[in-house]
């Protein structure tokens, strides 16, 4: 699940990006990959901490955004208000998750070892690319950033219980 930790418990699932119309709908960006995550009925959470009901939406046909109408929010003025607005949900508010899944959040903060134990850093991201997701892991003793695809051939463990992550790196010997 792509979900980023935000602030306060909140949980970045995506990003008002412009107005539609005159009746105040607006379009986001998803952050997330749940598709009932902008679905009438739900709410959203703005960044003042202000909770807004969802009481229209539809998926853009060819963009991946999805059009919704919030409650309250009746005239172009008030969508464009709130363009370029986060929008967040609360951490408990997310689905239970099987237990070899996890949220990118939860991948943030987590310390990475190699297959011998060796402490190599710490999780900052995981960039989506549109193709292999990539680890950006900030380095213990360096100043650099190690970059490692996200696929079974480097990432071979990750233990959300203990926040680790445990990468091979016989085939990152150039970058280490």
């Amino acid at each position: 699940m792509s979900e980023k930790k935000g602030l306060d418990g909140r949980v970045l699932v995506g990003k008002i990006v412009r107005a539609h119309g005159i009746k105040g709908d607006v379009y986001i960006h998803p952050f997330s990959d749940n598709p009932d995550r902008f679905s009438a009925g739900g709410s959203l959470e703005l960044a003042d901490g202000s909770r807004v009901e969802i009481t229209r939406s539809s998926k853009h046909a060819t963009k991946n955004l999805y059009r919704v109408h919030l409650k309250d929010v009746d005239t172009r003025n008030d969508a464009e208000a709130l363009v370029g607005q986060n929008v967040y949900v609360r951490e408990s508010e997310l689905p239970e998750l099987e237990e070899d899944e996890f949220y990118i959040f939860q991948l943030v903060g987590m310390a990475v070892y190699d297959l011998s134990g060796n402490l190599l850093g710490t999780v900052k991201d995981l960039l989506q690319t549109g193709g292999i997701d990539v680890l950006r892991i900030s380095r213990v003793e360096e100043k650099k950033e190690l970059l490692v695809p996200f696929a079974k051939e480097f990432v071979k463990d990750i233990s959300v219980k203990d926040k680790k992550v445990v990468i091979d790196t016989s085939q990152l010997e150039d970058l280490l």
